[in-house]
């Protein structure tokens, strides 16, 4: 940890970050973890997994070409007809539902 330690003059590694040392967002994660028991990880990825599905759905009602892809609780909406596996995948997206979500206008 030596190297990291610019405080002495002797930091060889540079290490930025925006939470580096911060106390409080240290305790928030300490606090998070402390909540984040077995029961409420199965609560939240089935959270994920019921969006999933509804917002595929929708895509399905709509006639809006998507895949939601995701594990957990996470997930990422692709504009593809065919499922999305790997980043070559996404590759064959719709441009234009692509580029009409993303736009402000």
């Amino acid at each position: 940890m030596g190297l990291f330690n610019t405080a002495t003059g002797g930091g060889l590694i540079p290490h930025a970050g925006t939470f580096n040392a911060n106390p409080i967002t240290m305790t928030a994660g300490i606090a998070t973890l402390e909540q984040l028991t077995e029961p409420v990880y199965t609560r939240l990825n089935a959270m994920g997994e019921s969006l999933r599905d509804r917002v595929g759905a929708l895509g399905a009602r709509y006639r809006v070409p998507l895949y939601v892809s995701g594990i957990g609780s996470m997930f990422k909406i692709h504009f593809s007809e065919a499922p999305v596996r790997c980043y070559r995948d996404t590759l064959g997206a719709v441009p234009d539902c692509t580029r009409r979500c993303s736009s402000s206008e």
